[in-house]
């Protein structure tokens, strides 16, 4: 990467265990925040009558990932993925993936094409499901496609590191 280079939204991929093909359109909610306990009171006062403040991190919040996809009539992947992952809500029981995860990364890549940055995920599962499709209904001009919104969960790793990390290169 060039030093000083701009990187640009409109270059990026977002993919997850298995769905490495889908064409994305859109990616939102990428953040993570360090909740603290200790950091709005001092303890104390140092030589000068400086404020001493200890801030502990008590835990991580991650927040839903948005990912848009533009999907075709054939391609049912990604509600077959949400299908999977979640009970049914009239006969209930388990899980059709019995509680199977998926990682996934989101990519964003320089003005040459080469990875420039990368955001990990791990304990992905889909959260909510939405089409502009309506059944029975092809959307015009472009015949069999239509968008799909999947809002992404994601859990923290089992070392209590926050489960999206980041990686700029």
């Amino acid at each position: 990467m060039a030093a000083g280079e701009l990187l640009a939204c409109s270059k990026f991929y977002v993919s997850f265990d298995g769905l490495d093909d889908l064409i994305v359109s859109k990616v939102s909610g990428v953040s993570i925040e360090l909740q603290t306990a200790g950091d709005q009171n001092p303890f104390g006062v140092t030589k000068g009558g400086k404020a001493a403040i200890q801030a502990t991190v008590t835990g991580v919040q991650n927040s839903t990932v948005t990912v848009e996809y533009v999907g075709t009539v054939d391609d049912n992947r990604l509600f077959k993925w949400y299908e999977d992952s979640h009970s049914q809500p009239t006969t209930g029981g388990g899980s059709g993936n019995k509680g199977e995860l998926k990682t996934g990364s989101i990519v964003l890549y320089n003005q040459a094409g080469e990875e420039a940055a990368r955001w990990d995920m791990t304990g992905v599962m889909p959260k909510t499901y939405k089409t502009s499709c309506r059944l029975g209904f092809v959307p015009q001009p472009n015949a069999g496609v239509g968008l799909r919104y999947v809002l992404m969960s994601y859990l923290l790793c089992p070392n209590g590191h926050a489960a999206l990390t980041e990686t700029l290169r």
